[in-house]
């Protein structure tokens, strides 16, 4: 969706944006040529692999760039450790990458066997076979029921408890086999494959997702400067949840009290919302790209209102 990433950022020569899931530079490498000689792009992602990659590659970007090996709740640190108060703009894609989902020693895929591993930074957190052969059943059942909304989250966890007790689950062709045993009408199941629920919430819990979301939230309108806009694209409804919520509160149509007030017109609030309802990929698209198919995309725009 760099279309409409673009048309809702609106980058403008001589500002400072800051790239919050950089990544490979899908999104940056545009931004920073709308930035121009003048302006400033800050990129920060947990992969150290694809941060090295970007660095190279930005060297040939008209705009100055920095970048640091941090998530992007991590914001506020290297805004301060930049120097820089506020910004004009700010992006966070929060899907798995392309790069990460193919290469199967990352393990985000059942597409593949490699390691069970789902770290988006390879050098922090348990991996996801290291949280599988600590937790205890219920754990398990909560994690894939409330962070993958998975239905037989039962079933799928007390396999997973049997099955370990054999022998570690170390590979992600071993869960994908665990959650398929679940799934004796697969037939049923429809176009998404049944492991993609399990591997979503052992991914969000893993990475602390939904935590570290919250935690961006919390602290974003204060680090966008008046006029700052905010593109956020999620991937599943938790997410684009957490974000719709977070939007509709700093516009002021969330206030508890005021919205019990028959006021005529709009309520000033810190932000003014841009997608009344989340953009979605267009079917052209999906067709080029089917792994766009779950983007939601919300942008905002930051009032001077404190």
């Amino acid at each position: 969706m760099l279309e409409e990433v673009l048309r809702c950022l609106d980058p403008r020569p001589g500002e400072t944006f800051l790239d919050a899931t950089v990544g490979y530079g899908g999104h940056a490498e545009p931004i920073a040529a709308r930035l121009g000689e003048k302006g400033r792009l800050i990129g920060i992602d947990l992969d150290s692999e694809a941060l090295s990659a970007t660095r190279k590659a930005a060297k040939e970007w008209p705009c100055r760039t920095e970048f640091e090996h941090a998530g992007y709740d991590e914001m506020p640190d290297v805004l301060d450790r930049l120097g820089i108060g506020k910004v004009d703009g700010l992006l966070a894609d929060l899907g798995v990458s392309s790069p990460q989902l193919d290469r199967p020693e990352r393990g985000f895929s059942f597409q593949g066997d490699g390691p069970l591993d789902m770290r988006m930074d390879p050098e922090g957190y348990p991996t996801a076979a290291e949280w599988l052969a600590a937790a205890e059943e219920r754990e398990i059942r909560r994690a894939l029921w409330e962070f993958g909304e998975e239905k037989r989250a039962a079933a799928i966890a007390k396999a997973l408890v049997r099955e370990r007790r054999k022998r570690p689950i170390d590979t992600t062709g071993d869960l994908t086999r665990i959650v398929l045993s679940c799934f004796p009408d697969r037939d049923r199941a429809g176009r998404v494959h049944p492991a993609t629920r399990t591997y979503q919430a052992l991914r969000i819990v893993v990475n602390h997702e939904l935590e570290r979301l919250e935690r961006l939230l919390s602290f974003l309108p204060d680090r966008l400067g008046p006029g700052g806009r905010v593109v956020i694209l999620a991937y599943h409804s938790l997410e684009d949840r957490l974000v719709k919520r977070a939007f509709q509160e700093w516009s002021g149509k969330s206030d508890p009290v005021l919205s019990r007030i028959p006021i005529r017109g709009e309520i000033p609030g810190r932000a003014i919302i841009l997608t009344p309802k989340a953009l979605r990929p267009s079917p052209a698209e999906v067709a080029r790209n089917p792994r766009s198919r779950s983007a939601r995309l919300r942008a905002a725009k930051r009032t001077s209102l404190a």
